[in-house]
């Protein structure tokens, strides 16, 4: 899933960043970090919230945060990389 469509399913359940962080014991921008880091990373407070977040939508972290997954690229059109401002 894309850290969007995450983030819908957490809304749809009246779910907010601030109660994965409380249940965290994180803040609120580190539980926004970890729904868009990649599948692997070796902090552990992020993968307890990733683990937080898939118990809570009720579905396995590995469909969430899949490593190979096509919906997690970055849409080309919202990416600036350059630092260049759009023109399109």
């Amino acid at each position: 899933m894309t850290p969007l469509e995450i983030r819908i399913e957490l809304l749809k359940k009246n779910i907010g960043y601030a109660d994965i962080a409380r249940s965290c014991g994180v803040s609120r921008q580190l539980v926004r970090y970890a729904i868009s880091s990649p599948a692997v990373y070796k902090d552990t407070k992020i993968i307890e919230i990733k683990r937080n977040i898939a118990r809570t939508l009720n579905r396995p972290v590995e469909k969430l945060w899949l490593k190979n997954n096509k919906n997690n690229k970055k849409n080309p059109r919202t990416t600036l990389g350059s630092g260049q401002p759009r023109t399109t």
